[in-house]
């Protein structure tokens, strides 16, 4: 076979499959004459037209209900944890003021939040790891100053002479958590953001020092007991904002005061006296030198007092 004859049947061959794939299409004729119109009829391109725009619109669709599980997934992962088909429900929490001392001249402010507690036991269990996380751990064992007693007070910003005019007492709230003027107080009837009962109690202070001490140091002696729980003023819903209505520079809480403990100090005193007579006795019955062994039982406990003053002054600039 020649090379235009090959060519020839080629181009047969080409035109045959294509007429065959165009007369299997929807709204196509085949006239009689071989030739094939490829003009495709309404009907055909109305279905086109309306299969284009919904494939179109299912992908738009899956990909817009990808981003939104992807955001719902992040936003639960990073804000509350919920599980999956859960709704997260913010419910207002009350907080207790605490002011306790943070350097030798400072004494900072701690909101306890209250969720979940009703007893006086976790009351004061909650407390208690407040004081140990805001308190260095080498101030708490070694210093000779611990929380000797608790009482409810009032912060706000006053002059003098409101301290002399004012039974309730009042020191102020400043930024960064710093308070002031510490004196002892109870919420009037008229403030509505903080709360306890009975509101307007029969005595200033509502409860004793010595009555909130005990049950600071023995959380278990409460029982199911809610008195102090109940007579606490809590600020309602938040913390406190100083300088914005309704705080503005006024609070109520509990002060955790710090003072000498007299059980170290004697215990200090006792360790160095027993020590220093030992090491003379030892010496005078050694060296046959009751003098000697006495003198540098002396100079022993000297040395003690004297580690034992550095150590305070330490603890008390925030050293250790």
């Amino acid at each position: 076979m020649s090379t235009a004859g090959l060519f020839e049947f080629t181009d047969i061959t080409v035109r045959s499959s294509s007429d065959v794939a165009i007369s299997k299409m929807p709204g196509t004729e085949t006239p009689a004459g071989g030739t094939h119109t490829t003009t495709p009829s309404a009907a055909s391109l109305q279905n086109t037209a309306n299969i284009e725009p919904t494939t179109a619109r299912a992908e738009t669709d899956t990909s817009l209900n990808r981003k939104v599980v992807q955001s719902n997934h992040s936003a639960s992962s990073s804000v509350t944890q919920v599980a999956p088909g859960t709704v997260s429900i913010d419910i207002p929490e009350d907080f207790l003021l605490l002011c306790m001392r943070a350097k030798r001249f400072l004494t900072s402010r701690h909101d306890l939040g209250l969720a979940g507690i009703t007893r006086d036991r976790d009351l004061f269990k909650a407390v208690r790891c407040e004081y140990k996380a805001k308190v260095r751990w080498a101030r708490r064992q070694f210093s000779l100053r611990t929380a000797q007693r608790m009482s409810f007070v009032k912060a706000s910003h006053c002059t003098f002479t409101d301290v002399f005019t004012d039974v309730i007492g009042k020191f102020a709230l400043h930024a960064r958590s710093e308070v002031d003027g510490i004196i002892t107080g109870m919420p009037p009837v008229t403030v509505k953001h903080y709360t306890c009962d009975p509101r307007k109690p029969d005595r200033i202070p509502a409860l004793g020092s010595d009555f909130l001490m005990h049950r600071f140091t023995s959380p278990e002696d409460c029982f199911d007991d809610d008195i102090c729980f109940k007579q606490m003023p809590k600020r309602v819903g938040e913390p406190p904002k100083p300088g914005i209505d309704p705080d503005f520079y006024t609070g109520w809480g509990m002060h955790i005061e710090e003072g000498l403990d007299f059980e170290r100090i004697f215990l200090l005193l006792s360790f160095g006296i027993v020590t220093g007579g030992t090491f003379g006795i030892v010496w005078a019955i050694c060296k046959r030198s009751l003098q000697d062994g006495f003198a540098v039982a002396g100079f022993i406990v000297g040395s003690e007092a004297v580690a034992v003053a550095t150590l305070q002054l330490l603890l008390a600039f925030g050293t250790l």
